[in-house]
């Protein structure tokens, strides 16, 4: 007994009902993937799980359907027919995170622009305008935006031979494979190069952000004696936090003592400060010994080094003070020195997740989750596959149209909408973040993805008809890595951006009904 019911079978109400639950199943999918992948960011910071593991398990949903629909049973003109899911699944979810997520993005991240600074920066009398309102981008944003256009060229190896070969007798299949199989080879050395570039950036930026960190750090311990300088005061407050009376405030009972001193930490940093409080004191029980756990004398001895740490800096800071004028571009300079720390205490108000659970219990319910997304997306992406290319029969269209709409927003639901809420805190540093995962997204279409939809066209002997979507695909992702090359977005170019997706599909119809492209 199958354990799906047989899509040849059913009705049109039914395949429709029935691509509506799978759809919603492998969204359930994606973000159960997603929240897996976050857990573990929360214990290992962004470095290879947010550069490297993060974007390899968003694109699993994809892979999978592209996977199974030419991996199925039947003819080969049947297996060439589900294969146009696949194709459809992946320009549709380039196309489709490219323009509708990229334009809201920048359209949430919307700031008004300083003629001083030459940015965009966010003001209190906001005013709505195509031209006057828009985002600023980190240097870094050009660079990804590149990449992905490079990774793109990765269509033409076969799409160009597939120009010359495709009146064969077979379709241009036997002709085509040899190219296929170069494309296999260079797309999976795209891929190891971008995972090496997208862990390397992650490093680099996980370095500066520690640099950042030891930077507020250093300006908190400055006001730490006004604060906490007393013993008493410093009883008070850990006997405060010292909620079940032990004598000992754990990690989390640490973290609200510090926050209450103005020190807003995540999990990462608490496990630090926790390895340098935790060392023992003489009047201690267990001299010496870490217990995972602060006493009031290693409490009390972490904030009077801070605050002896603090006067040294303070003396510093007024030993180097040099009296100077401030011209505009100086002006400028302190305007974004300011907007950026209030970008920080915006941040930082943020409550952190899953503080209940301890490491070990946080990483078996990152890895189950992940374990369950994945397994979820592989076998419902089969019947997925079936129902849309029998839809396909039904209307008498070819299954792509489909794919492109429908997969694209089942399987990459969760990013776009964690892109979305992140874009919304409208900092250069969130809608950049929003713009990258987005551009990362692609370049994973263009290696990852690309390469097993590749190894398909090989091992199957299958021939390569998907002109009119690889010169739609390539085209949307030129014309919007383009506009990101730009440090400044203005939002009438996010405009043009969002209208390529169903221009793209308006294209793709022309390209085949009116230039007969395949």
């Amino acid at each position: 007994m199958a354990l799906f019911p047989d899509a040849a079978e059913m009705d049109f109400p039914a395949l429709i009902f029935m691509m509506a639950v799978y759809g919603y199943i492998l969204m359930m999918a994606s973000q159960t993937i997603s929240a897996g992948s976050e857990m573990l960011l929360l214990m290992y910071g962004p470095g290879i799980i947010g550069g490297l593991l993060i974007p390899i398990l968003g694109a699993i949903p994809d892979c999978a359907i592209i996977l199974i629909s030419g991996l199925g049973d039947g003819t080969k003109s049947e297996i060439q027919n589900e294969l146009s899911v696949g194709v459809g699944t992946l320009v549709g979810s380039t196309v489709m995170l490219l323009t509708v997520p990229w334009a809201i993005g920048v359209y949430f991240g919307s700031r008004e622009w300083d003629h001083k600074i030459k940015e965009f920066r966010k003001r209190k009398d906001f005013k709505f305008s195509f031209t006057n309102n828009g985002v600023t981008l980190v240097p870094e944003i050009a660079g990804t935006a590149k990449i992905m256009i490079i990774s793109s060229l990765s269509y033409f190896i076969i799409q160009i031979p597939a120009f010359f070969y495709k009146y064969n007798s077979d379709g241009g299949a036997s002709a085509e494979a040899p190219f296929a199989l170069t494309g296999v080879i260079v797309t999976f050395l795209g891929f190891c190069a971008y995972c090496w570039f997208q862990y390397s950036s992650a490093q680099r930026a996980e370095l500066t952000k520690i640099e950042q960190e030891l930077q507020l750090k250093q300006q908190w311990k400055k006001g730490l004696q006004h604060k906490i300088g007393s013993t008493d005061m410093q009883k008070v407050v850990f006997e405060k936090h010292d909620k079940d009376k032990s004598g000992y405030i754990e990690k989390v009972e640490l973290k609200d003592a510090l926050r209450e001193l103005g020190l807003n930490v995540n999990r990462l940093n608490v496990d630090v400060l926790m390895k340098e409080i935790d060392i023992g004191h003489k009047d201690d029980k267990d001299e010496g010994k870490s217990d995972g756990r602060v006493s009031f004398n290693e409490f009390k001895q972490a904030i009077n080094t801070w605050i002896k740490e603090g006067q040294g800096s303070r003396e510093e800071d007024k030993s180097k003070k040099v009296h100077h004028s401030i011209n505009d571009q100086e002006e400028g300079l302190i305007m974004r020195k300011e907007e950026h720390i209030e970008e920080e205490e915006d941040d930082e108000e943020e409550e952190e997740e899953f503080w209940h659970l301890s490491d070990a219990e946080l990483k078996l319910q990152a890895v189950g989750l992940l374990l369950l997304g994945t397994v979820i997306c592989t076998i419902f992406s089969d019947p997925m596959v079936d129902v849309i290319s029998n839809v396909g029969l039904k209307l008498n269209i070819s299954p792509f149209y489909i794919s492109f709409v429908v997969t694209p927003l089942a399987s990459n639901a969760s990013e776009v909408i964690a892109g979305l809420i992140f874009a919304k805190k409208k900092t250069t540093e969130s809608i950049s973040l929003t713009l990258s995962t987005l551009h990362g997204a692609a370049t994973m279409n263009s290696t990852l993805s690309l390469c097993i939809f590749m190894c398909l066209i090989y091992f199957r002997q299958l021939s390569w008809s998907f002109s009119a979507e690889v010169i739609t695909v390539v085209l949307v992702i030129v014309l919007v890595g383009l506009n990101a090359l730009n440090k400044n977005i203005k939002l009438w170019q996010a405009l043009i951006v969002g209208s390529l997706y169903p221009l793209s599909i308006l294209f793709v119809y022309t390209l085949e009904s009116v230039f007969g492209l395949d």
